[in-house]
C-alpha cells in the first residue's frame, strides 16, 4: 500500500477552515454515518487511558479501602441521577472482578492476615454494591411512570448481566457476617480507619435493605473521608461495549456530596414508611410535598410501589368521597343497594371501576418528573370531567347527585396543579403571566363554588387563589410586558386539552379573559395605590394559608411571597425599586433554592 501521508498533509495545508477532503464517491449520507476519528464523542478509542496496573487482589490500606468505597458510591449515585451504567457503575474495575478479590499468598505468608482482612472487606463491599445495583435496576424497571428509562434514568445494560447468583438475603447475611468477623479483631477495633471501613459495610447492608422496602436511618456518625486514592481501580470501559450513539457527559459527585445524598435518600424512604399508614388526605398532602424537593428516581420508584399500588381501591374511593362530601362511610356500597335496572347497574359498575383507577393514577402523578406531571394532570382533569358526566346520568339516585361535585372538584384540582407546573417548567412568558394567573384564579374560584368540605386539596386551592388574585393586581400595576393581549389561536393552543372536555364545570374562554384584562387595566388605572394595597392584603392571606398547610413543605413558598410583598410595600410607599424579571415566576411550586433578597 503506498504511503499517502505527505500527499494528505500537502493537500490539507491548502484547505480553508471547515473544508474537508473527500472522493466523489463519498455521499453526504455516507459522511453522516462515518465515524469521526479522534472525536471523544464518537471515537471511544481515544479515551483508553489506563491509570496504572490494576490488581483486584492487591493489598489496600484501610484509607485506600475507604476511598475506593466512596468512589464506587459516587459512581452509583451518578447512575441514580441519570448517568448511564457504562459511564458510572461499570467504570469500577472491582465490580467486574469480584471473584478475583482474594489473597494470592499462602496462609503461612506473613502478609496473609492483613491481605485476608483487606480482601474480605472489599469482596463483601463489592458484592453488596453489585446486589444494590441489581435490586435498584429492577425496581426502576418496574416503576414505569415514577422513573422512566431514557428520561430519569438509563437502564441499558449494554449486554452485561447485572444479576448476581446470590439472593439479596444471602448477600445481606454475608455482609453482616464479614462485618462481624472484621470487627472481632482487637487491633482493627482500635484503628479509626478500620472503624470507617466497617461503617461503610454497615451502610451498604442498610442501603440494600432500604431498596427492598425495609429502610432505616443511616448511622454514619464518625464518618471520615480519605484522600488516599486508588485511581487504577477505575477506568473507562465504553470502548469495549456495544455503542449506538454518543453518551452524555457525566461527572461523578464528590464524596462528601455522595454521602449527603444517600443519607437524604434513606431519610426519604424512612418517611415513606411513616406515610404508609396515613389517611388519604394526609397521604395526598405528603405526595404533593414530594414534588417540592428533589428526589432520586429510585426513591420515587419505591414510593410508587409502596404507597400507590393499593389493593383496596374501593376503600380508597370511599374515603375520598367521604372526606369531600361529608357523606357517611361505605358510600359506594350504599349507592350499590339503590341502583336498579341492568343498564344502570352496568353503568355504575363501570363508573366505579374507572374512578378507582383514576384516583390511584392521580396519587401517582407527583412521583413523575415535572414535564410528565403537567401532561398527566391535564389529561386526568379531562378524565375526571368525563366521569362527572357519566355520574350525571345516574343523578336520579339521590346519593349520586351529591357525588358529582366531588368529581368536578378532582378535575379542577388536576387543572390547578397543571397550571402551576407551567411556571416551574418555564412555559409562561412575561406577556402570558396575567393570563396564566387569571386562569389559576378562575379554577380556584370554581372549586370553591362547589361547596365541598375543606380537605387539604381545598385549602391548597384557596392558598393559590389568594396568590393569583395578588399577582393579577400586581402585574397590572407594574406590567412585565408592553402588551399582554392574547391572540385567540394562542389561547386555544394553551388550553387545548381543557377545551376538549365538553362537560367541564369550568371552560377556559378567550373572550372572558379579554374582558377581565381590560377591566383590570381600567380599575388599576383609576387608583393604582389602592390596587397595590389590595395585592399586599392578598399576599398576606396567601402566606397565612401556606403556613397553615404545613411549615416543613410550604414555608419556602411563603418566603417567596414575602419577597413579592416587600416589593409591593416599596412601590406603595413611593420607593425606587426596579422590577426584576426573576419575580415574573414567583412564587414557585418547587423552591429548592431560598428566595434571594430584593
Amino acid at each position: 500500500m503506498p504511503d499517502i501521508k505527505e500527499w494528505l498533509r500537502d493537500t490539507a495545508s491548502t484547505l480553508a477552515p471547515g473544508e474537508v477532503i473527500k472522493p466523489e464517491s463519498l455521499s453526504f449520507l455516507d459522511a453522516m454515518n462515518a465515524l469521526e476519528m479522534m472525536d471523544p464523542a464518537m471515537d471511544w478509542g481515544v479515551d483508553i487511558s489506563p491509570r496504572g496496573a490494576f490488581d483486584p487482589a492487591a493489598l489496600l490500606t484501610p484509607q485506600q479501602l475507604c476511598w475506593t468505597m466512596d468512589e464506587m458510591s459516587a459512581r452509583e449515585l451518578a447512575w441514580h441521577r441519570g448517568g448511564t451504567l457504562a459511564q458510572t457503575v461499570y467504570t469500577s474495575l472491582h465490580y467486574h472482578n469480584t471473584l478475583l478479590i482474594a489473597p494470592r499468598v499462602e496462609r503461612s505468608h506473613e502478609a496473609y492476615p492483613q491481605l485476608e482482612a483487606c480482601t474480605a472487606a472489599l469482596r463483601a463491599w463489592v458484592l453488596g454494591y453489585a446486589k444494590s445495583v441489581e435490586v435498584a435496576y429492577h425496581a426502576l424497571l418496574d416503576a414505569n411512570g415514577a422513573a422512566r428509562d431514557g428520561e430519569d434514568v438509563w437502564l441499558d445494560a449494554y449486554g452485561i448481566p447485572i444479576e448476581t447468583t446470590e439472593t439479596a438475603d444471602e448477600v445481606a447475611t454475608y455482609l453482616e457476617n464479614e462485618t462481624a468477623w472484621l470487627a472481632s479483631d482487637a487491633q482493627r477495633a482500635v484503628d479509626p480507619w478500620w472503624a470507617n471501613v466497617l461503617l461503610r459495610l454497615r451502610f451498604r447492608a442498610q442501603w440494600l435493605d432500604a431498596l427492598r422496602h425495609r429502610p432505616s436511618r443511616l448511622d454514619l456518625d464518625g464518618l471520615r473521608l480519605s484522600t488516599d486514592a486508588v485511581p487504577a481501580a477505575f477506568d473507562t470501559v465504553t470502548p469495549f461495549l456495544r455503542q449506538n450513539m454518543p453518551l452524555p457527559t457525566v461527572t461523578p459527585p464528590g464524596h462528601e456530596e455522595t454521602w449527603r445524598a444517600f443519607i437524604g435518600a434513606a431519610d426519604d424512604l424512612v418517611r415513606m414508611v411513616q406515610m404508609s399508614g396515613s389517611a388519604l388526605d394526609e397521604l395526598e398532602e405528603a405526595l404533593v410535598g414530594v414534588q417540592l424537593r428533589p428526589m432520586l428516581p429510585i426513591v420515587r420508584a419505591i414510593y410508587k410501589t409502596e404507597l400507590c399500588e393499593m389493593p383496596s381501591r374501593a376503600r380508597l374511593v370511599d374515603e375520598w368521597l367521604m372526606n369531600a362530601t361529608a357523606l357517611p362511610p361505605a358510600i359506594l356500597q350504599r349507592v350499590d343497594t339503590l341502583i336498579t335496572g341492568p343498564n344502570d347497574r352496568r353503568s355504575f359498575a363501570l363508573w366505579r371501576d374507572i374512578i378507582s383507577g383514576t384516583l390511584v393514577q392521580t396519587l401517582q402523578v407527583p412521583l413523575m418528573n415535572l414535564a410528565r406531571q403537567r401532561r398527566a394532570y391535564m389529561h386526568l382533569s379531562r378524565g375526571w370531567t368525563d366521569q362527572a358526566a357519566a355520574a350525571t346520568r345516574l343523578v336520579h339516585y339521590d346519593t349520586m347527585e351529591r357525588l358529582v361535585p366531588a368529581l368536578h372538584g378532582r378535575a379542577l384540582d388536576c387543572e390547578l396543579h397543571a397550571s402551576l407546573l407551567a411556571f416551574d417548567l418555564g412555559l409562561v412568558a412575561d406577556d402570558e403571566q396575567r393570563a396564566a394567573w387569571w386562569w389559576v384564579l378562575a379554577v380556584t374560584r370554581a372549586r370553591a363554588s362547589l361547596g365541598l368540605v375543606a380537605t387539604w386539596e381545598a385549602r391548597w386551592a384557596q392558598a393559590w387563589g389568594a396568590v393569583a388574585a395578588a399577582l393579577l393586581l400586581l402585574y397590572t400595576a407594574v406590567p412585565l410586558a408592553a402588551s399582554d393581549a392574547t391572540p385567540k389561536p394562542h389561547f386555544i393552543l394553551r388550553h387545548k386539552i381543557a377545551l376538549r372536555a365538553r362537560a367541564a364545570y369550568l371552560r377556559p374562554s378567550a373572550d372572558e379573559w379579554e374582558r377581565t384584562r381590560r377591566g383590570l387595566d381600567a380599575t388599576v388605572a383609576k387608583d393604582d395605590a389602592a390596587a397595590l394595597d389590595l395585592a399586599l392584603s392578598w399576599l398576606d392571606a396567601a402566606t397565612a394559608h401556606f403556613r397553615a398547610l404545613g411549615s416543613d413543605t410550604h414555608v419556602p413558598v411563603g418566603a417567596a411571597l414575602l419577597d413579592v410583598g416587600n416589593l409591593v410595600r416599596a412601590v406603595t410607599a413611593g420607593g425606587e425599586l426596579a422590577w426584576e424579571r426573576r419575580l415574573a415566576r414567583v412564587p414557585r411550586l418547587v423552591a429548592a433554592q431560598p428566595a434571594q433578597p430584593l
